[in-house]
């Protein structure tokens, strides 16, 4: 008789990983930036700032934190765009940053946005810029590359 295995993404991702030893983590960057980390005993957080999973192997849990890369977009446009988002659509203003963006180049130019996954930007600190000599189109490309993924 066949028998089939599955697991959940995380658990797949880990496994790809290797990330099996106490302690071991694993950051994917994608639509949510996902950390995961490996430890023998489950933790869990009541008030649910992080989620524990079973892990691929027997006898081990992955803590999983999840915090959508969107989060900091919306902080950047709410923080260096306020007067643009009065005066047009999201989407054309998304656009307008994305061109900045594209324009700083690979590298944003030296600057570095530094994430906080502790707390949502929605509570009022998104991160902090390491580098900054002008705001540019180079700060929305260091937080697309430090919060979530990649432009294309």
């Amino acid at each position: 008789m066949p028998v089939i295995a599955e697991c959940a993404d995380a658990a797949a991702d880990s496994m790809t990983a290797g990330t099996v030893g106490e302690g071991d983590c694993l950051i994917r960057l994608g639509t949510a930036t996902v950390l995961s980390l490996t430890t023998r005993k489950p933790l869990r957080d009541p008030s649910r700032r992080h989620f524990t999973f079973c892990h691929y192997l027997p006898g081990r849990w992955m803590i999983h934190f999840v915090m959508p890369g969107g989060l900091f977009h919306r902080w950047l446009l709410e923080a260096f765009y306020p007067r643009e988002g009065d005066r047009c659509p999201v989407r054309k203003l998304y656009d307008m940053v994305d061109a900045e963006a594209k324009e700083a180049g690979l590298g944003a130019g030296g600057l570095l946005f530094y994430p906080n996954w502790a707390i949502p930007p929605s509570f009022g600190w998104a991160g902090v810029f390491l580098g900054v000599a002008r705001i540019t189109g180079g700060a929305f490309r260091s937080v697309n590359l430090g919060g979530d993924g990649f432009l294309d």
